[in-house]
């Protein structure tokens, strides 16, 4: 297995925002990455499902996000800060519910229980993602690949490759992203490299392409 390891850098640009604060958390089950056959939930993407579930209903701003994970597994929580209108706190409240029962009913059978939470911070003014830059954010994140992939490699049969996202950090600078691929097929795995990178340069962003050495 050919294993890679993507670091992305989406830049972004930063703006003073007052507003009413809430703390979104993501968590699911331990997934050590393994079992990427298995539609096993990657806390972080389904975190970018919720921001992209929020802006189709109320504008919303983000000034925190972190997910991590060891190794190659995949990320068991996730988390991200957001502002709001006061008058969309109740709003906010019924999407996440909504989320949380679609959850649930998605992974019912292949996971435990995934778990959205909310919690208000309070009023107050905090650096806020550019609109724009939110934009790019929420659509990666909902564009990545996520388990296994099926690839068809030139001059050779179907290939099966992975590739989960392992981190994501908002810090000043921009995003920071971390993606694992594998593929038993050296074309399969390039093709898969070559598929996000180019997403990531299409939005402005910076990818580096590094091996990842067995155990």
């Amino acid at each position: 297995m050919r294993k890679k390891q993507l670091q992305v850098l989406l830049p972004v640009n930063w703006n003073e925002v007052s507003a009413l604060w809430y703390t979104i958390r993501v968590e699911g089950p331990e997934n050590s990455g393994i079992e990427l056959d298995q539609s096993r939930a990657n806390s972080a993407l389904l975190l970018g499902r919720v921001l992209f579930y929020i802006e189709e209903k109320i504008e919303y701003c983000l000034t925190e996000l972190g997910s991590f994970a060891d190794g190659n597994s995949v990320p068991e929580t996730a988390s991200a800060v957001i502002g709001i209108a006061e008058e969309n706190e109740g709003i906010l409240t019924g999407l996440l519910e909504i989320l949380q029962e679609q959850f649930t009913e998605e992974y019912l059978g292949s996971e435990g229980k995934i778990t959205l939470t909310l919690k208000r911070e309070g009023p107050g003014a905090l650096p806020g993602l550019h609109p724009v830059d939110l934009q790019k954010l929420v659509f990666y994140l909902i564009q990545l690949p996520d388990g296994v992939q099926k690839t068809a490699a030139p001059g050779s049969l179907q290939a099966d490759s992975y590739c989960h996202l392992n981190q994501a950090e908002l810090l000043p600078d921009g995003v920071h992203i971390r993606i694992c691929l594998g593929s038993r097929s050296e074309s399969a795995g390039r093709m898969l490299a070559d598929k996000l990178c180019y997403l990531t340069e299409f939005l402005g962003g910076d990818c580096q392409k590094m091996e990842q050495p067995d155990p």
